[in-house]
């Protein structure tokens, strides 16, 4: 996210740095599974290389459209429980919620989140989308890991405190 807390422009850019995308594309190989909102599915979905550079996870997608159908593997989940009910059929043990702001707010406020890891892209946008949409709740972290990733970028490790 840009420092002042922006995942996406207005207009669904997301104009990463390639360390940017490097180390997000590294880390969803390594969870092997991502769970996303309709709207991040159709973008980042959208490009038929994006699949393979993120490794091929199991992608399951919190809405209640059935129009995100990109792929006969990929899982439509009414709600964020189903969503992580998906995950752990499918065999495992961490999931990783990846978006929008909408879908991470929506786990956060159901008490379904217990770390969360931002990377920081050194850059600043006037407008844009939240890592976390508006909500009615106050959660309280604790910071467990900065990790400089490269000489531009920094990855901060939480737990949420429950």
């Amino acid at each position: 996210m840009t420092l002042n807390g922006y995942v996406a422009k207005e207009n669904d850019d997301t104009p990463w740095s390639d360390e940017s995308w490097q180390a997000y594309c590294d880390f969803v190989k390594r969870t092997k599974n991502i769970i996303i909102g309709g709207n991040t599915y159709r973008l980042l979905l959208s490009d038929p290389d994006f699949r393979g550079k993120i490794g091929n996870p199991l992608v399951v997608v919190v809405s209640t459209s059935q129009k995100e159908r990109g792929s006969a593997k990929d899982i439509i989940a009414k709600s964020p429980g189903d969503a992580l009910g998906a995950v752990e059929k499918a065999g495992f043990a961490q999931a990783l919620v990846e978006g929008g702001g909408g879908v991470n707010a929506s786990f956060l406020k159901e008490g379904l989140l217990d770390e969360i890891y931002v990377d920081i892209d050194p850059v600043i946008w006037g407008k844009g989308k939240k890592l976390f949409s508006d909500m009615e709740i106050d959660v309280d972290l604790e910071l467990l890991e900065v990790l400089a990733i490269s000489n531009k970028l920094a990855r901060l490790h939480y737990k949420v405190k429950k």
